[in-house]
């Protein structure tokens, strides 16, 4: 079983390789008649799009795994609580 603190290390350092992985390695301007300049971009992890939905990408990547570990504790400690309550009935 895992400490706490090795919890919270692991949690980080999957955060941090997904950070790592929207880091662009190729980017590309897409044909420019706006005075805004939009480019095409290739991130480490392959994803690729406008460069301007790179942020969101790995903000909801992000908050897809937050949940991906909160919402099995959150179910569990819920059950816990469940039977507990029912237990002192």
């Amino acid at each position: 079983m895992l400490t706490n603190a090795e919890l919270s290390k692991k949690f980080f350092e999957e955060i941090n390789f997904i950070k790592k992985g929207y880091e662009i390695v190729k980017c590309e301007p897409i044909d420019n008649n706006k005075e805004e300049k939009i480019y095409w971009a290739q991130c480490r992890n392959g994803y690729s799009s406008k460069s301007y939905m790179i942020d969101y990408e790995k903000e909801k990547a992000i908050s897809e795994y937050i949940k991906s570990v909160v919402k099995p504790v959150y179910r569990w400690r819920k059950e816990t609580i469940c039977k507990m309550t029912m237990m002192n009935v």
